[in-house]
């Protein structure tokens, strides 16, 4: 199992694929991947008012 760490960006369907999935961005800046929202180790509420961590 592959421990890579991103920014989750989003959880929504990916064109190829008709189930949802979570948009990560890597830490750092890089392109970003996707995988299950149940892969997610401890994810965090998006909300409107959620900031980009610096």
């Amino acid at each position: 199992m592959r421990q890579r760490r991103g920014t989750l960006r989003a959880i929504a369907p990916d064109v190829d694929k008709p189930v949802l999935v979570a948009w990560l961005l890597p830490v750092g800046g890089g392109v970003e991947w996707t995988t299950s929202p149940d892969a997610l180790a401890r994810p965090e509420r998006i909300t409107p008012d959620s900031l980009p961590r610096s």
